[in-house]
């Protein structure tokens, strides 16, 4: 049976927030630069030229839109992100890596820092990925059943010799 640690729902809120302050931000200075008569004569000289702050409140509002459609377009792009561990490979995405590759687990920090390294060997290099908590839930359950998977064949296979 195969365990997936999904996109966290911290990273998929924090799209979400991000999204949110910059709609509101762009509404808000929108409002400012273009209706609120008190600040526009507040940051108004006295021949009838803008100050800096309403210029910006002019420029801004688009800005911030392509901001707002950027961070969409991220999480369009990281929403369907997870790991997936079965009997024989470790996919993270599109990158499959064989059980077989797998050469060392650094878990000195997962239960301090929520993370651990994993060392793989596709060639003649040898390449690490780094598994944070905060990207993926169930990261703990991806984890176990990689050292589970790792550590069986080779108990089993000295127990055979012994």
């Amino acid at each position: 049976m195969a365990i997936v640690a999904p996109l966290s729902q911290y990273r998929r809120n924090n799209h979400l927030i991000m999204l949110v302050v910059m709609l509101g931000l762009a509404a808000w200075v929108f409002y400012d630069g273009r209706f609120n008569q008190s600040f526009i004569a507040n940051h108004t000289h006295s021949d009838g030229t803008p100050d800096d702050t309403l210029i910006i409140h002019h420029k801004a509002p688009p800005f911030l839109m392509a901001a707002g459609v950027l961070v969409v377009a991220n999480f369009v792009r990281v929403r369907n992100q997870r790991i997936r561990v079965d009997d024989s490979t470790l996919m993270l995405n599109r990158l499959s890596i064989p059980l077989s590759a797998v050469t060392q687990i650094d878990k000195t920090h997962f239960d301090s820092k929520g993370f651990f390294v994993l060392s793989y060997k596709p060639g003649d290099t040898e390449k690490n990925l780094k598994f944070n908590a905060r990207k993926y839930d169930n990261l703990s359950a991806v984890l176990d059943r990689l050292i589970e998977e790792l550590s069986g064949p080779a108990s089993q296979e000295g127990k055979a010799q012994s």
